[in-house]
């Protein structure tokens, strides 16, 4: 199966702790001392979520994701928490994913980042309308994913409430 269109021209740069590659250096680290994420994945895309596990494990090595291919089995799973952030495709095969969104908007308040290849401004509109705190568009640029990711748990971690700044990015 060949990859999806939006990760060819998302570039990607790994960094390990141990390894140095030239003068390059990771464009996110997290902050030292600060408190592991617990994030949910509701993706069905199996490529999409394993570069995104990989990077995550990379920048964040002491946070854990947790993936779901449904939405229903993703519902099941933010039931259960407590997660930090959920990234939610609204490309799902068996729930639409704004579905998702509203139904995890009734019972959560953490913060859902919204990764989808859904560039109509109604759906983009409607999604943010909806509660969710970001929207990124594939194809999408990996540091912006981790950069949002940071913005997200450090206000819910710095103080309980904060509006959260809503913006919709595209790379």
């Amino acid at each position: 199966m060949p990859p999806p269109k939006w990760l060819s021209k998302a570039p990607i740069r790994l960094h390990t702790r141990n390894q140095s590659y030239g003068n390059s250096q990771p464009a996110y680290t997290f902050r030292k001392g600060s408190k592991p994420m617990k994030i949910l994945m509701i993706e069905d895309d199996k490529l999409t979520t394993e570069v995104i596990r990989l990077t995550l494990e990379v920048h964040d090595p002491n946070s854990t994701i947790f993936f779901s291919e449904k939405g229903r089995d993703g519902l099941e799973s933010a039931r259960k928490g407590p997660f930090d952030v959920v990234l939610l495709d609204l490309g799902l095969p068996d729930i639409d994913g704004i579905k998702v969104l509203e139904e995890l908007k009734e019972f959560c308040t953490i913060p859902i980042i919204i990764v989808s290849a859904r560039h109509d401004p109604t759906v983009i509109a409607n999604a943010l309308n909806l509660g969710a705190a970001d929207y990124i568009l594939k194809p999408f640029n990996l540091n912006t994913l981790l950069i949002r990711l940071k913005d997200l748990t450090t206000q819910v971690q710095t103080s309980e409430g904060v509006q959260i700044p809503t913006r919709i990015t595209e790379d």
